[in-house]
């Protein structure tokens, strides 16, 4: 059974695993706070959901939503990384770090639009790491706000703008009102949008290999 779009959204005031793991089972969507700003999710492979949400923040087919993984043993069975690349997520991760790249064969095509590249976070956040493992599979998770606005931290904020449109918001606030760090690593590191972790940070740790002796 779907959950109807058009209700008003299911408050809660904890973080109810098995609720809102059951809620993203039936392809809903969902808003929660994170260690960064307030998120809004969906499973990972729910083709519909993933439609819903770019509906809802009016973000571009160009733009695929990123990926919140548990650690990295699920990291890389959806995604290709190396020596450099783990020598990242082992030393900022779980964090406000998002990776781009190079997605595997395990991910579907609709879930990036097509792209063969993916963004993917392992969250600081031990809610949200815990709903992760009760699924047993990734979520995709963008910033809960309308593309091109404002990142919400508030949850009374996210209660009058989405609350007709998501089927259930965990009301407490998120961590911060900055974003996480986004990061090209399919070739050289680039910076796509700096955020808590700076650019000198990464580059240190991600050429650290190219020092060794």
């Amino acid at each position: 059974m779907k959950y109807n779009y058009y209700m008003s959204a299911e408050l809660l005031n904890e973080f109810k695993t098995e609720t809102l793991g059951e809620c993203l089972i039936k392809g809903g969507v969902i808003a929660f706070p994170t260690d960064t700003v307030f998120g809004l999710a969906c499973i990972y492979d729910d083709e519909e959901a993933i439609e819903r949400i770019r509906r809802i923040k009016g973000r571009d087919k160009d733009k695929p939503l990123p990926m919140m993984c548990n650690g990295k043993t699920m990291l890389k069975k959806a995604a290709y990384t190396n020596a450099d690349i783990e020598r990242l997520i082992d030393r900022f991760t779980p964090g406000a770090l998002t990776l781009i790249l190079n997605k595997k064969d395990t991910v579907e095509d609709y879930v990036t639009n097509g792209f063969k590249t993916i963004g993917i976070r392992i969250p600081d956040h031990q809610d949200i790491l815990g709903l992760i493992t009760w699924l047993k599979r990734p979520i995709l998770v963008t910033s809960c706000n309308i593309s091109k606005e404002p990142s919400i931290r508030e949850y009374k904020d996210i209660i009058s703008g989405f609350a007709d449109k998501v089927d259930m918001i965990v009301c407490q606030n998120a961590q911060s009102r900055l974003a996480s760090t986004i990061i090209d690593v399919t070739g050289d590191l680039k910076i796509i949008r700096e955020g808590i972790i700076k650019e000198d940070e990464l580059k240190e740790v991600y050429y650290a290999g190219s020092k060794a002796i």
